[in-house]
């Protein structure tokens, strides 16, 4: 896979402070220059300064770029485990120091777990975690921690007509089925307790641990 050469990085916004910032002051975004031969594939900060961003390198490895000062410049951690026929799920962070990141691999057509990258020390350094998914779970496609070693994960079922909802409380080692869903969109969750999954059409919810979920609808007109 040939990855092309990559100059500029992440734009950064800031507004002028004020009582009435939302409705009057301009947002100011800025272009900075990010490592050449990274294609930054998305992004997330868990507070002003911490961004870590997954990124594809020109030989085709994955790899996570990081930001401690909240965008302005960007530091390579090196290669993560090779993924060459693969790619990465979203990094979910539980603290500006402590980050997840899912690599899925392709063995022919079929997209297999490969391993979930762990943070501890702000992205200095990255160890490879080897996932147990639930039967007929295919693999991680989105991740999101509310604390340390506790997460709600989005995964492809086997098949990939459907999904799942699964959790972990030990930093992704073992996951267990919490809930079915149709294909995924977004998964938030702000507490050990609460999480939002929405979807084509409508929103699940729990606000007990996964213990339980509702299905609330959109309104009419918006499909998630």
């Amino acid at each position: 896979m040939t990855v092309a050469a990559f100059t500029t990085m992440i734009v950064v916004t800031t507004v002028s402070p004020g009582p009435a910032v939302a409705a009057s002051a301009p947002m100011v975004f800025t272009q900075v220059p990010g490592p050449v031969g990274s294609l930054p594939e998305q992004v997330t900060c868990p507070s002003a300064t911490s961004c870590y961003a997954a990124a594809l390198e020109s030989g085709g490895e994955e790899n996570v770029l990081v930001s401690t000062n909240g965008g302005i410049t960007w530091s390579n951690t090196g290669p993560l485990q090779s993924a060459p026929a693969g790619f990465a799920g979203e990094i979910a962070c539980a603290s500006s120091t402590v980050c997840y990141l899912p690599l899925v691999n392709f063995n022919g057509m079929t997209p297999t777990m490969s391993a979930i990258e762990t943070t501890v020390n702000g992205g200095v350094t990255w160890l490879a975690t080897t996932t147990s998914l639930p039967a007929g779970v295919a693999f991680l496609e989105q991740m999101s921690c509310p604390t340390v070693g506790t997460c709600f994960g989005y995964a492809m079922n086997t098949g990939l007509t459907n999904g799942s909802i699964v959790e972990t409380t030990d930093g992704g080692a073992v996951w267990t089925s919490s809930a079915t869903t149709s294909i995924g969109m977004g998964l938030s969750c702000p507490s050990i307790t609460t999480c939002i999954s929405v979807s084509n059409g409508a929103s699940l919810v729990t606000t007990n641990g996964g213990t339980s979920w509702v299905s609330v609808s959109f309104p009419s007109g918006f499909s998630g």
